[in-house]
């Protein structure tokens, strides 16, 4: 605890003394998901996302609001990522960016966990961006700590003359005291609708493919299967 007290202490001041520069970058979005085939939870959900991600010279952060329904309940999860900055890399090489890296876990049933590492911002002239966490995670209520490794991406191309924007993330978490092995890869491929068609609103129609071996670090079994593989249709509003 005592290193997300320190997190939070560093990032409360270097957004303080940012308070008077504008963003280098805002997005925030709605997503609506629809989908089947999940494992360990209901079979079929439907998903309300909220994003939000904003960047300053020295520090950037990324959060999201997931609110699931199901046919016989409901739950929220979310995840707070903060990065602050420990230097850039000149000269164009595979490096652009190290910083100090944390993401806080916070879901229904009590899930907790606090992640912090290092960060790393990648030059690429194939993707939008691409950057890399490699994390320390610790769930407060068990003993021992494990480790993360969590990829986010962004491409834009074109298919037949229909803009597509490809992005997503994925978390591999490592076999530990806490949890079993897991890969969680999440792409999404969705219809540039304001590039497409026009209008003064940015919106996206697409699928979002969801790929969990060992769902929430609990071994797949013939009683009990955690393997998930399913697609979901998504519209996503960006304000």
């Amino acid at each position: 605890m005592k290193s997300v007290r320190i997190t939070l202490v560093l990032l409360t001041t270097v957004l303080f003394s940012e308070s008077t520069y504008a963003a280098n970058f805002r997005d925030g979005s709605l997503s609506y998901l629809i989908g089947d085939n999940y494992t360990v939870e209901p079979e079929e959900q439907q998903t309300i996302t909220f994003e939000y991600a904003a960047a300053w010279d020295w520090v950037d952060m990324f959060l999201f609001i997931d609110a699931k329904d199901f046919d016989n309940g409901d739950s929220r999860y979310g995840e707070f990522s903060p990065r602050i900055k420990i230097m850039d890399f000149e000269g164009g090489g595979l490096l652009k960016k190290l910083t100090f890296a944390t993401t806080f876990e916070r879901g229904s049933g009590g899930v907790e966990s606090n992640l912090y590492g290092l960060g790393f911002d990648f030059n690429t002239s194939f993707f939008h961006y691409f950057n890399a966490n490699l994390y320390q995670r610790d769930d407060p209520d068990i003993s021992g700590k494990g480790y993360q490794l969590t990829g986010v991406w962004s491409m834009d191309t074109k298919l037949g003359g229909v803009p597509l924007i490809i992005d997503g993330f994925f978390d591999w978490t490592f076999s530990s005291d806490e949890t079993e092995e897991n890969l969680h890869f999440n792409p999404q491929i969705k219809i540039d609708m304001q590039q497409w068609h026009g209008g003064n609103h940015k919106w996206y129609l697409g699928i979002e493919y969801d790929y969990w071996s060992d769902k929430f670090g609990i071994p797949d079994s013939n009683a009990f299967e955690t393997n998930q593989n399913t697609f979901s249709f998504l519209v996503k509003w960006h304000f």
